[in-house]
């Protein structure tokens, strides 16, 4: 299931971020998670990732990365799939851009010349 907002695998989309998105599709993975009466420790292998990066994922900490949600959907089925899916599109980060920059970022876009 792919989603816009989603990090990939490797790289810039991994570094921390503690932004209220990822924060809000954290605890929704960990109550989807807790209502499969799945422990971190049990959920993460499933998931074919660390438990230490499903419960930096659940702290908002990480960016999720795009095959999560497919993973996911094989071990918390397709109603959870839904929920994540929702909450990953909220997600605002920008991959590539630290958290403090995308501010400037997001000037910069909506400038049209910078005057000197």
């Amino acid at each position: 299931m792919a989603v816009e907002g989603i990090s990939r695998a490797t790289g810039a989309g991994n570094e921390s971020d503690t932004s209220d998105s990822l924060k809000t599709f954290g605890a929704a993975l960990k109550a989807l998670r807790d209502e499969a009466r799945l422990t971190q420790e049990q959920f993460a292998p499933r998931v074919r990732y660390s438990t230490a990066h499903i419960a930096k994922i659940e702290q908002g900490k990480r960016f999720p990365p795009r095959d999560l949600l497919d993973r996911s959907e094989e071990v918390l089925g397709p109603t959870a799939a839904r929920v994540l899916a929702a909450a990953a599109r909220s997600l605002t980060r920008k991959v590539g851009l630290a958290s403090w920059f995308q501010q400037w970022a997001g000037i910069e876009e909506d400038g049209g010349a910078l005057l000197v």
